[in-house]
C-alpha cells in the first residue's frame, strides 16, 4: 500500500503522517495480483485515518484483513515533548534557589549536631 499525495494536516498543520499496515493480503485469480495499491491521502486532516474498507480494490480483488484496520492516519505534532523540554531547565534552577537560600541562612541542624558529639 503506498501513500499518493501529501495530507492537508502534514501540509498545513504540521502533523505526521503514519503508515500502519504497509501490505495487504488480498485474494483474487495469480493475474489480478496488484503490484501495489496507491491511496490519496491529500485530503486528510489531523485526526483523519484510512482503515482498509475505505481502500478501492481493483475489480476481482478481496482482502482478508479487518475491515476497520488503519492503513493511514494523521497524527497532531509531538508539542508535549518540546514544552517538557523547556520546562526541565527551569526545575534545577528552582533546586539551586532553594540551596542558596539555605546556605545564606546558615546551618543551625549542622551546628547543633556537632554540639551533641
Amino acid at each position: 500500500v503506498v501513500a499518493k499525495g501529501e495530507a492537508v494536516g502534514v501540509k498545513t498543520d504540521g502533523g505526521s503522517l503514519e503508515h500502519t499496515l504497509w501490505e495487504l493480503d488480498v485474494i483474487c485469480l495469480p493475474t489480478n495480483i496488484p503490484n501495489k495499491l496507491e491511496v490519496d491521502v491529500s485530503h486528510l486532516k489531523i485526526g483523519d485515518v484510512i482503515h482498509v474498507k475505505d481502500i478501492l480494490l481493483p475489480e476481482g480483488v478481496k482482502t482478508k484483513h479487518d475491515p476497520e484496520a488503519i492503513v493511514f492516519s494523521v497524527v497532531p505534532p509531538m508539542k508535549e515533548e518540546v514544552e517538557t523540554e523547556e520546562a526541565a531547565p527551569t526545575e534545577p534552577e528552582v533546586i539551586k534557589e532553594k540551596k542558596e537560600k539555605a546556605e545564606k541562612e546558615g546551618t543551625p541542624e549542622g551546628k547543633s549536631e556537632g554540639k551533641k558529639d
